[in-house]
């Protein structure tokens, strides 16, 4: 009886090649969310040492918190610089869409901090309303670029090429910002609350605004679980 013929070695999978853009982007994700646990955990332990009256602790929480704040801010720009040059595919009319958006906000935003500076102190030199505007721009323009480089690095993740579900995210990204920092505000407010042993009453305004990371956080639960099936 003729013996069948071995079938011949499956050739080996590649492995994965790893860039170095890819590499950096881990150590900066990384460093960045290390940066924040650590920011969290000191928060915690400042609200603990204020409710203990331990003063000293207090002052070394407070270098703690400025040192990872600052170290987390940079690690978390250089993320967004290198996910939005070298990751990222983005279109045309979405960046004239966001630049149009960045005016909308500056031109809303300038005049009210105007507004509100003279209206806290009415003896504000030249000096200190021109910090407000400069701090007031930055400020909006950082706002909306932290959330359209989450709406596109959530499309590259998901692979969405429709145009229209393209600018739905980045609507997404642009109200989740307000609704990720309504719900750390709502967690610190119940910890103060349990802490120094006194109800603080959580705003509905808070609560309402918490409703606006709904879309950021079912994006990330879908693309944690495409990521986990391997799609």
């Amino acid at each position: 009886m003729l013996s069948e013929p071995e079938p011949p070695p499956a050739a080996p999978v590649p492995a994965a090649v790893v860039t170095p853009v890819q590499r950096w982007g881990s150590r900066l994700t990384w460093g960045a969310r290390i940066c924040l646990a650590v920011f969290a955990a000191l928060v915690v332990l400042a609200m603990i040492s204020a409710s203990r009256n331990w003063l000293w602790l207090m002052a070394w929480c407070a270098w703690g918190l400025l040192a990872s704040g600052v170290l987390g801010f940079c690690l978390g720009m250089g993320r967004l610089v290198l996910t939005l040059l070298y990751e990222i595919q983005i279109r045309l009319h979405e960046i004239l869409f966001v630049v149009a958006v960045v005016g909308v906000a500056q031109a809303i935003a300038l005049p009210w901090a105007h507004e509100e500076m003279n209206a806290s102190s009415v003896s504000a030199s030249d000096v200190q309303q021109e910090w407000a505007a400069l701090l007031t721009a930055f400020g909006v323009l950082l706002y909306i670029g932290v959330g359209a480089v989450w709406g596109w690095s959530a499309a590259y993740r998901l692979g969405v090429e429709s145009g229209w579900k393209r600018l739905g995210l980045l609507v997404a990204g642009w109200a989740g910002v307000p609704g990720m920092l309504a719900l750390v505000s709502m967690a610190l407010m119940l910890l103060a609350g349990w802490l120094f042993d006194s109800y603080l009453e959580i705003e509905l305004s808070a609560r309402l605004w918490a409703l606006l990371a709904t879309p950021m956080l079912w994006v990330e639960m879908y693309a944690w679980r495409r990521k986990r099936a391997g799609g």
